[in-house]
Order: structure tokens, then C-alpha cells, then sequence
């Protein structure tokens, strides 16, 4: 997620699946908003200069709510008692909020990591 609970609503709904007692694969849908317009989104975020007849001016938040839509799926292996493996892959989508901040269409971003966690 691109925002951590400071001026944001995210709205998520996920679905879980278990094909096999050691393999659980997780998809979320992620819909995040700001709260209030014109108001700094998490630690400053959305700050930036804008010139009104040649004076720059710092301006806070966004003009427009819609900020992201997020997509993101995980694969959960039990490989033994002790070792878990963890793999996922995210997909952002911004909105208008964002784009309104950059002045054009922002790109869509993309990660992925593997984990692996072993006890001893």
C-alpha cells in the first residue's frame, strides 16, 4: 500500500483459498481515499510548489479523493514444521488524487518479494 494510515480511508476485501493443507494463496483488493481534501496525506505526503503568477506557493494533499487501487496476491507454503515460504506480487493503480498531484497520468507501479523464514 502506498499510504499508512495518516488522512487515508482504505476500503479492502480479500479472498483466501486453500488448495492444500501446506499452500494458502491470498488475493486483496485495496480502494484508497483521502479523507479530507487539501490536507497532508501521511507525514507531508503530497506537499509540494506551485507557482500562482510566479510566486511559489506550498500547497498540501490532493484536490481529488481517489488515490489508489491496489492488487495483491500472496502464496503461503508450509514447506515443513520449520520452514515457511512467502511470495507475493502487488499491482498500484493510481487515481485521479495522484495524478492531480503530477499534472499528467502517473504510472502504474508493480513489486513482488519472496520470503523465506526458517526455525531453528
Amino acid at each position: 500500500m502506498v499510504f499508512i494510515n495518516s488522512n487515508v480511508n482504505a476500503h479492502q476485501v480479500s479472498l483466501s483459498v486453500r488448495p492444500t493443507e501446506r499452500d494458502t494463496l491470498t488475493l486483496r483488493y485495496a480502494r484508497v481515499s483521502a479523507n479530507e481534501l487539501k490536507s497532508p496525506i501521511q507525514f507531508g505526503q503530497g506537499t509540494r510548489i506551485e507557482l500562482a503568477n510566479g510566486v511559489p506557493n506550498p500547497v498540501a494533499g490532493v484536490t481529488k479523493k481517489h488515490l489508489t487501487d491496489d492488487v495483491y496476491l500472496e502464496y503461503n507454503r508450509v514447506v515443513n514444521a520449520n520452514t515457511y515460504l512467502t511470495a507475493g506480487f502487488s499491482v498500484s493503480f493510481p487515481g485521479a488524487g495522484l495524478d492531480g498531484m503530477i499534472g499528467k497520468k502517473a504510472p502504474t507501479w508493480t513489486g513482488g518479494f519472496i520470503n523465506v523464514v526458517v526455525i531453528f
